[in-house]
């Protein structure tokens, strides 16, 4: 009995042979598995950074405009002193734009910074709401994009 058992197994090639197939079919099939399961996983990773890198240049921008109203930047309601100050305090690796608008009797309650919009840039925007010594109330609007 023992002696067929072994010429069963070494006499049969063809089902040895259906055997490797099959198995190198499932190593194939699991290769494939594994390889889409890791590239979903790299792209909601990148996808996730994208989202961080957004809100921290946002945040960035947020403080600039809270350090200048905390500077008293806003309160002369002139363009190139707000200008100034915002270059003196702006990273390098960033461009920004602020409009002011009020209840201040320059430029009929509107004044904004010199600086362009560019069409090529993904632009975030936020805005803040102060109150100068004056008594002008003032809404900050501020775009922010990477140069």
């Amino acid at each position: 009995m023992k002696q067929q058992y072994l010429n069963l197994q070494s006499g049969n090639k063809s089902l040895s042979s259906k055997k490797a197939i099959v198995f190198s079919l499932d190593v194939i099939i699991s290769l494939f598995v594994v390889f889409i399961i890791f590239s979903a996983a790299v792209f909601y990773i990148n996808k996730a950074e994208e989202e961080q890198s957004s809100i921290h240049i946002l945040r960035t921008a947020s403080d600039i405009i809270t350090l200048m109203d905390n500077k008293g930047a806003f309160n002369s309601i002139n363009k190139q002193s707000i200008e100034t100050e915002l270059y003196s305090v702006l990273p390098v690796n960033y461009n920004m734009k602020i409009r002011l608008e009020g209840n201040f009797p320059q430029n009929k309650g509107v004044l904004e910074t010199t600086k362009a919009l560019p069409e090529d840039r993904f632009i975030l925007t936020g805005k803040k709401i102060t109150v100068t010594p004056e008594n002008y109330f003032i809404i900050i609007k501020y775009w922010v994009w990477l140069k």
